[in-house]
């Protein structure tokens, strides 16, 4: 993530969405290794190389967008400077509160549903 945000002197991305639709796809990538593995007890991604491999690429996409938004909201040309203020203090604490809902979900999952049979 720390290399796709420091990659916006690179290039630039007006349609950030693109971002967001390739972090479906691999969101549904890991959607049916999932259900592959509850139901036939295999995966098609079985080596842990090719795992970090796709968390990697997955934070490239965040990072990517994440660093895309804020600079499409500080070089806007319609929005005065304390209405970018704002708009880049509400994009962070989302950002943050995004953050918090993954945590204590997965926090939850990993207490409550992935347990293992007794």
């Amino acid at each position: 993530m720390v290399c796709s945000r420091s990659s916006l002197k690179l290039f630039k991305v007006k349609h950030v969405w693109i971002f967001f639709v390739m972090q479906g796809v691999v969101y549904a990538f890991w959607l049916t290794e999932v259900i592959r593995l509850y139901n036939y007890g295999k995966v098609m991604l079985s080596d842990p190389y090719g795992m970090i491999a796709v968390l990697f690429i997955v934070g490239l996409f965040g990072g990517a967008c994440y660093v895309n938004v804020m600079y499409s909201i500080i070089s806007h040309q319609v929005l005065e400077f304390d209405e970018k203020e704002l708009a880049l203090n509400i994009c962070t604490i989302l950002d943050d509160v995004g953050i918090i809902g993954a945590s204590v979900t997965a926090l939850v999952l990993s207490n409550f549903v992935f347990i293992a049979p007794a």
